[in-house]
């Protein structure tokens, strides 16, 4: 027979037959109980107890020969307690012995392992016996409720364990700082109170093992949940999804945490879809350790909750020598009280761990000074434009051709997994459509389908449904506006192609200004770019934007900013000299904070990397610092009689019943308004002739045309309405 343990079992066993001896001692000690109790099969006799041990007395003496001497028993010699507890202590030195053994002979023994990841002393050690044993086997639970005096006391409590362990009054004192709430076995969740939750930990407490440790020791699966079982990634995969520097960087980090064993805290920054879960995978693979995860948006909202599911977590990483991946740390930075005082305390809790820790996030977290400057980070940037163009190619699989991805590449700021999502939304929309590939328009729809929805909460998305067709202008405006859309569908060839983007560390978005009085056309430009471009547009609400409270003006300019460069939309700001207004000359705190917000969205122009268009009614309003950082800067001037004509013409829908007699040369010759008043006039025309007669006549169309001028404040003149007059006059 092997002298050392083969498998967990014989380990286990040995330590129960260990406590069966102790048990046995702590039985002869007391003495009690009486065969002829009434109350008997309210509690078990001491033979009973005897029997269920074995048979044999601490002594050494059998069942017949204890049930006559039990008066002796309690008057057992000094030498009789010494020699049952050095046979407690050999037994104890044999198990060691073979433990070592064991380990040398490579075997691996979780009891071992739980002894050496929370540094268990004897006493521990043999707490977690005593708590394991009522879970193992069920005599335990008798044994325990006669100890202490109550058959319905089944676990053992603190006084039961202090009384197996410890010889003197000293000694328990001494011992009984180990189960204090702040001391390792409770803090570590190594065990814990077995009827329901309490303040602190009495004599009378009842203990158990933590489910996780029992299923530990015992080799249970229950200790793997949440367990993602690491496995090879293939290179393609993980390329699909990363830029090279990214690449380059992971190797050398998977190459220090070999070199330190993995024991590290590392933290995975970068956007959605940027491949934080395969970086995960694929630095376990190479350390050859299995991951267990935890999502905090899917936590309990309550602290309470919180620690108790991020220690579990731990602990199960310790137990069963995982990595741990910990996922959505952004929660961690938004402003919420609660996760204000989690947050220290996750940082304590991750800087006692021993093993790999791997935390993601899109931005920064600050974890606090002291754990911050062992944190090895790897950021992942959106991938370039080179990056992309490969990213489509290899997600499109030959379907468009090389200047469509281009335009893909030049347009999107897509990560890997949001180049993968679109394609496969456009693929379901093909299937949809009865198409076994997806054409272009199904392609520039999954890409709109990424944008980030969260902006609605600012401001409003626009429908982009007009085109060229759609708009009035000189000819020398609309080449401006197409000028903005070349620009667009190059910007990725001239920047990274031709080299351009190495001399511009800030400033490679596309900041546009439209100025022109109301109803010029500002708002249906930048809509027909929306369409031409085959991107989102949010129009931003100023009115939720500004705050009269410091700060807060920064916060959602930022806010808007950031999930507009994630979701690659257009950012509309009308009536823009509310906010971009000239800068004025400090005389109060208001003046200065106010300045402040003025050069904080300066800065953020900037550095942002997709379109803003600004708005503005009055153009000598804006400041000079924003009319200099501007790529683009297009007058809507006040349309003359030719363009009158045309807008009239353009914007009167070819189903709508139009009576000969309308005169559209009058219309465009004498009523002197802009596109936005006319648009307004013509529906306000068809709504009164749905009502008499259901067709457009010259007569709706003066009264509506009444109508406009009164909301606007424009006077009703003989002049401008002629002959037809009397149809307003009233």
């Amino acid at each position: 027979m092997p002298n050392y343990y083969q498998n967990d079992a014989e380990y286990l066993m040995d330590e129960l037959n260990r406590l069966d001896m102790m048990l046995m001692q702590l039985i002869s000690r007391k003495g009690q109980g009486s065969a002829d109790d009434p109350l008997k099969g309210l509690y078990i006799t001491e033979s009973e107890a005897d029997a269920l041990l074995g048979g044999k007395v601490a002594g050494g003496e059998d069942q017949q020969s204890r049930q006559s001497g039990q008066g002796q028993r309690a008057q057992r010699s000094r030498d009789e307690v010494v020699k049952d507890t050095e046979k407690v202590r050999a037994a104890e030195s044999d198990i060691r012995k073979k433990v070592k053994r064991s380990l040398e002979a490579g075997s691996s023994l979780r009891l071992c392992r739980l002894e050496r990841v929370f540094t268990l002393d004897q006493l521990e050690h043999d707490t977690v016996i005593i708590c394991a044993a009522a879970e193992l086997d069920t005599k335990y639970e008798k044994i325990y409720g006669y100890l202490q005096d109550d058959m319905t006391r089944r676990s053992p409590t603190l006084g039961l364990v202090l009384d197996l362990l410890c010889s003197t009054p000293e000694e328990k004192l001494e011992a009984r700082k180990r189960f204090l709430p702040g001391a390792k076995m409770l803090r570590e969740g190594i065990i814990e109170f077995a009827e329901g939750r309490e303040e602190s930990l009495q004599l009378s407490s009842a203990l158990r093992l933590n489910p996780a440790v029992l299923a530990s020791l015992i080799g249970s699966d229950a200790s793997k949940r949440g367990l993602q079982s690491s496995r090879p990634f293939k290179q393609g995969e993980l390329s699909s999804k990363m830029p090279d520097d990214a690449r380059a960087t992971l190797k050398n980090l998977i190459i220090h945490l070999a070199k330190i064993r993995g024991n590290a805290l590392c933290h995975i920054q970068g956007p959605y879809g940027a491949g934080k879960r395969a970086l995960t995978g694929q630095i376990c693979d190479a350390l050859g350790k299995k991951l267990i995860s935890v999502d905090l948006m899917a936590l309990e909202s309550d602290e309470k909750g919180f620690e108790a599911a991020i220690t579990g977590t731990l602990r199960s990483a310790m137990l069963e020598g995982l990595a741990v991946s910990i996922e959505n740390l952004d929660i961690l930075a938004t402003e919420d009280p609660k996760y204000q005082t989690i947050k220290p305390w996750l940082a304590r809790a991750l800087e006692g761990h021993p093993g790999l820790v791997i935390l993601s996030s899109q931005g920064p977290v600050d974890l606090g000074r002291e754990l911050q400057g062992k944190i090895l980070t790897l950021e992942v940037h959106v991938p370039d434009y080179p990056e992309r163009r490969k990213m489509w190619s290899r997600a499109l699989e030959g379907r468009m051709p090389q200047k469509d991805l281009d335009d893909l590449a030049s347009k999107f700021r897509f990560t890997g997994g949001q180049i993968e999502d679109a394609v496969q939304a456009a693929m379901n929309l093909a299937a949809l459509k009865g198409r076994n590939d997806p054409e272009r328009g199904d392609i520039y729809q999954g890409c709109r389908d990424q944008s980030c929805r969260r902006l609605s909460s600012l401001s409003r998305r626009v429908e982009a449904t007009s085109g060229w067709k759609d708009i009035v202008l000189p000819d020398e405006k609309l080449e401006q506006l197409k000028d903005i859309v070349r620009w667009v569908r190059h910007k990725g060839e001239v920047y990274h192609d031709w080299g351009f983007g190495k001399k511009l560390s800030l400033g490679k978005g596309l900041n546009i200004l439209f100025s022109g009085t109301s109803g010029t056309g500002k708002t249906l430009a930048a809509s027909v770019l929306s369409s031409e471009l085959g991107l989102e547009m949010y129009k931003v609400d100023l009115s939720t934007v500004v705050s009269k409270y410091i700060g807060e003006t920064e916060k959602n300019l930022s806010k808007i900013f950031q999930e507009a460069e994630q979701g690659n939309a257009i950012l509309f700001f009308d009536e823009a000299d509310a906010i971009f207004g000239k800068r004025s000359e400090v005389k109060d705190a208001h003046d200065r904070y106010a300045n402040m917000e003025i050069g904080y969205l300066l800065q953020k122009m900037e550095e942002h990397e997709g379109i803003v268009i600004l708005a503005t009614n009055l153009g000598k309003n804006m400041d000079e610092a924003f009319t200099r950082r501007m790529h683009f800067i297009v007058d809507f001037p006040f349309p003359e009689e030719e363009y009158r004509r045309r807008i009239w013409k353009t914007l009167l829908p070819a189903e709508a019943p139009v009576a000969e007699d309308v005169d559209f040369n009058f219309l465009s010759r004498k009523l002197q308004v802009a596109g936005g008043n006319i648009k307004n006039i013509l529906v306000g025309a068809a709504f009164l002739a749905a009502e008499n007669g259901g067709t457009i006549t010259m007569e709706h169309m003066i009264k509506a045309a009444g109508k406009e001028y009164r909301k606007v404040g424009m006077v009703c003149s003989q002049s401008d309405f002629g002959k037809y007059y009397s149809l307003v006059s009233s």
